[in-house]
C-alpha cells in the first residue's frame, strides 16, 4: 500500500531578494480548490510560463494528508484549531502536524491560506485585527512595507473579513462564565487559543496571513479564483511579472469586522429563517430560537456571519460582523 502521509512541497527561490511566500491548499481535506489552484501555479513556473524574480515562494498543496486521503473536513481533529506547538504528548495527527508546520510557517513573511466553504455565494478573504499584519520588504533594492489591508486588495474579493480572533476568544469567555469554567485545565471548548489557525500562528510571528475562501467545495471555478489569487499577490509583491493578473487596482472592497459570537446550547436551537453569511440582519430582528423559547435578537444592524445550524451544542452557532468605522 502506497503510504500518502507525507507532506509534499514545491519551491522556487528567485535571483533578487524579495519576500518569502508560503502558500498552503488542503488545511481541509474535503477542500480541494487550493491544492488544484496550487498544482497549476507550480506547473506555471515549471514550464517557464511564469518566473520568480525575486525572493522565494514555496506551495505545500495538501497540508493535511490524512483528511486528504479520507476526503473528509478532518482527520482527528479540525487542523485549522489549536494551531501552535504541541509539547506535551500528541495524540493525535494533528497534533503531529502542528509540530512540522509551525516551524515551516515561522520561516515566511507572507502566508496565503486557500479554502472552500459549504453554503454561501461569493469568494471572500479574512485577515487580522486593523493594527496587525504589517511587514518590512527588501523587493530588489527597495524597502516596500505592506499590509494585510494592502495584500488582500490584490486577491480580487469583495469582502473581507476581520477580527476572529479576538471574538473568538470573547466568544469562549463566555462560554467559560456560563459553564463555570473558571480555572485550568480547560478541554478544548474552553481554550481560548483553540480559535487559532495557519494564520493566526503566522502573524503572531510577525507574517502578513490572509484565509482566502474560493467558492463552494463543489464550484468549478473556486480553484481559478485560488489561482487568480496567487498570481496576483505574486506580482503585487514585485516576485514576478505576468499579464495574466486580474487588473485590482479600482476594485472596491468590503470589510466586515466581527463582534460577537453566539454558541448552540442544545439541539432543539432554531433559526428563524435559512441564514447565509453576510445576509444582512436589522436591530432586533429574530434570527434565531433556544430550545427554551428564549429568542435571540440582533443587537444592531448587522451581518450574520458563519451560520451553522448543524453545530454541536456549546460549539459557535453564528457570528455577527459590522461594517468597521472609517
Amino acid at each position: 500500500m502506497i503510504n500518502h502521509l507525507h507532506l509534499e512541497t514545491h519551491s522556487f527561490f528567485g535571483l533578487k531578494p524579495g519576500p518569502k511566500v508560503i502558500v498552503l491548499g488542503r488545511v481541509h481535506g474535503n477542500e480541494c480548490c487550493g491544492t488544484l489552484a496550487i498544482k497549476n501555479v507550480v506547473n506555471l513556473f515549471n514550464t517557464q510560463v511564469l518566473t520568480l524574480d525575486s525572493g522565494k515562494v514555496t506551495f505545500l498543496p495538501i497540508a493535511n494528508p490524512l483528511a486528504a486521503l479520507r476526503g473528509t473536513r478532518n482527520g482527528d481533529r479540525n487542523l485549522n484549531r489549536a494551531f501552535y506547538p504541541k509539547t506535551s504528548d500528541k495524540n493525535n495527527f494533528e497534533d503531529k502536524l502542528n509540530n512540522i508546520l509551525c516551524p515551516i510557517l515561522e520561516e515566511y513573511d507572507v502566508l496565503l491560506d486557500l479554502h472552500s466553504f459549504l453554503n454561501g455565494d461569493k469568494p471572500f478573504a479574512l485577515i487580522g485585527n486593523t493594527s496587525a499584519g504589517k511587514k518590512d520588504f527588501v523587493i530588489g533594492q527597495k524597502h516596500v512595507c505592506t499590509s494585510e489591508h494592502q495584500l488582500v486588495s490584490a486577491l480580487n474579493v469583495d469582502t473581507v473579513i476581520t477580527n476572529w480572533s479576538d471574538t473568538y476568544t470573547r466568544g469562549v469567555q463566555k462560554r467559560r462564565k456560563r459553564d463555570g469554567k473558571h480555572s485550568p485545565p480547560f478541554t478544548l471548548n474552553y481554550d481560548e487559543k483553540y480559535g487559532d489557525g495557519t494564520t493566526e500562528y503566522a502573524r503572531s510571528k510577525g507574517a502578513i496571513a490572509i484565509t482566502l475562501e474560493c467558492g463552494q467545495h463543489e464550484e468549478f471555478l473556486a480553484s481559478s479564483v485560488g489561482k487568480n489569487a496567487i498570481l496576483n499577490l505574486l506580482n503585487r509583491l514585485q516576485m514576478t511579472r505576468t499579464e495574466t493578473c486580474v487588473n485590482t487596482d479600482n476594485h472596491n472592497v468590503t470589510y466586515i469586522k466581527l463582534f460577537d459570537v453566539i454558541d448552540k446550547l442544545s439541539y432543539g436551537d432554531k433559526f428563524v429563517k435559512n441564514w447565509k453569511t453576510f445576509m444582512k440582519v436589522e436591530k432586533n430582528e429574530i434570527v434565531g430560537i433556544f430550545e427554551s423559547g428564549k429568542e435571540i435578537r440582533a443587537p444592531k444592524d448587522c451581518f450574520i456571519i458563519f451560520p451553522n445550524q448543524n453545530a454541536e451544542p456549546g460549539q459557535e452557532w453564528f457570528y455577527l460582523g459590522e461594517k468597521p468605522n472609517t
